[in-house]
């Protein structure tokens, strides 16, 4: 009986919560871990995360409470925020964490899975920041836009060769180019929905007025493309969009993150 005893004691001790550390814990946890890292987890990751948090409990618990106490706060104070630049801001200072202490060798399972999702391709260390592929992905598009405006859109391969270039030059670049940048997957993500909203007729109405407003870059040397770009240009292309019967959903995130 007492062997009996021991070993149900050892399998709840193995998969239940740890002492102190709540399922709402571990909920904030993970959902936080989501929102930095821009993509759902899936089930594996999550365990992984679980795992890696009970340990950090059962090393240091009033560390791990405290850690956890932190993120609830920041997910009260994101729920607050309705300007997308700033959610931006507040999930590129904890990736830039993440990436730091992974150099640092003081990577977590919780960092490593953040980074693996939210693909950086390169750092700025001055300004503590990452592009991110998401990033550049909606960068790269939203360039070529302007471009099919003006009857020239790249090729695959000078998109590539765009991408390529941006990676190699990104802490030369502009602050405010880094600005754009950074902004590329939320920004472009609004316009193309936009978009998908106008008629086939609008939309070439659209890319008239576009042409008009904002000269596409033509040159294929990254730099000399992005040197004068910055987060006004989304901006002006959603203002046509919002006089042309668009959304007008730009300025404000309506599902806040929160947990």
């Amino acid at each position: 009986m007492r062997n009996l005893i021991l070993t149900l004691t050892l399998l709840s001790a193995l998969f239940a919560p740890a002492f102190g550390q709540t399922q709402q814990d571990i909920a904030v946890l993970l959902s936080a871990c989501q929102f930095f890292a821009g993509s759902p987890l899936d089930a594996q990751e999550q365990q992984r995360i679980i795992a890696g948090a009970r340990t950090d409990f059962a090393k240091d618990a009033t560390k791990a409470q405290a850690e956890i106490q932190e993120l609830r706060q920041l997910g009260t104070q994101l729920s607050q925020l309705s300007n997308p630049t700033q959610m931006i801001a507040v999930r590129q200072a904890g990736l830039y964490y993440f990436y730091t202490e992974k150099v640092a060798g003081r990577s977590d399972p919780s960092g490593d899975i953040v980074l693996h999702r939210a693909h950086p391709l390169a750092a700025d260390a001055n300004n503590k920041v990452l592009l991110l592929a998401s990033d550049l992905d909606g960068a790269a598009a939203y360039l070529n836009f302007l471009r099919q405006s003006q009857g020239a859109p790249w090729s695959a391969h000078e998109i590539q060769q765009f991408k390529t270039q941006v990676v190699q030059n990104f802490s030369a670049l502009p602050d405010q180019t880094k600005g754009f940048l950074l902004g590329g997957q939320i920004f472009w993500s609004v316009i193309s929905h936009n978009l998908q909203r106008l008629s086939l007729q609008r939309q070439a109405e659209l890319q008239q007025r576009v042409a008009q407003q904002q000269p596409a870059p033509m040159s294929m040397d990254a730099y000399q493309v992005l040197s004068n770009m910055s987060r006004a240009q989304h901006l002006t292309t959603m203002n046509i969009l919002e006089n042309m019967g668009g959304s007008g959903d730009y300025w404000e995130v309506e599902q806040r993150p929160s947990w």
